[in-house]
């Protein structure tokens, strides 16, 4: 118990370290919120994906225990915000210099901070996860062909979930110029028209047109 609740503690805390630097981007405000919503994020993906760790390792091996997954899981998400955090003072200091977008057609340096950090989080994820699950499934005798797929079952799965969860929590950057965003959009559709993080992602690789571009990246 003591060993969960320190990891518990040591998430919380790195977390919403990393989210107020991202949220300075946009305002003490969307800061100050992060230092919520961000460990939100993370230990509500990290409570859908121990769940969904474990049913889908029973599908390649039954030599992973239920509590042995559930530690990995609050291990992985730790050590993401452990190194999440350590990242922190560099997004500051760039959250507060980056050229401020003042309207759809001049965006400034926000695009390429939001992109920026979108891939720190994801490969601060995929390399601790697939380390935890690497040590795991060693110590448990798993062969080399079923750990492979056990690391990426385990790896779209956080894919997914942390995905969606963001989707609900947005926005934790927010574009500068604009205002009167909500706590979280939830199921609001994007202004793009998209209604998920998956075809969210899709209209950034191919944009649906121009209409309401000025709002393009308002609720990331």
């Amino acid at each position: 118990m003591l060993a969960a609740t320190k990891l518990i503690v040591v998430t919380i805390i790195c977390s919403a370290v990393y989210g107020f630097a991202v949220g300075s981007v946009h305002s003490n405000l969307y800061a100050v919120r992060n230092l919520i919503k961000f460990p939100m994020l993370i230990f509500i993906t990290c409570g859908i994906c121990s769940i969904c760790y474990y049913v889908f390792s029973k599908f390649i091996t039954w030599k992973l225990s239920f509590v042995d997954v559930q530690f990995l899981a609050l291990k992985t998400f730790r050590d993401i915000s452990l190194l999440l955090s350590s990242l922190a003072p560099a997004c500051f200091f760039l959250a507060l210099t980056t050229v401020k977008p003042t309207d759809g057609a001049h965006m400034g340096g926000y695009p390429l901070f939001l992109g920026m950090n979108v891939a720190f989080i994801a490969v601060c994820g995929s390399v601790t996860l697939v380390y935890r699950t690497l040590a795991l499934i060693k110590g448990h005798g798993v062969s080399v062909r079923k750990g492979i797929a056990v690391i990426l079952a385990w790896l779209l799965i956080s894919l997914f979930a942390g995905g969606q969860c963001a989707w609900y929590l947005r926005p934790f950057y927010g574009v500068a110029f604009l205002k009167g965003i909500p706590f979280a959009m939830g199921k609001q559709p994007h202004v793009t028209g998209a209604t998920n993080f998956y075809e969210g992602v899709w209209h950034i690789i191919s944009p649906p047109g121009k209409n309401g571009a000025e709002e393009d990246t308002t609720h990331r």
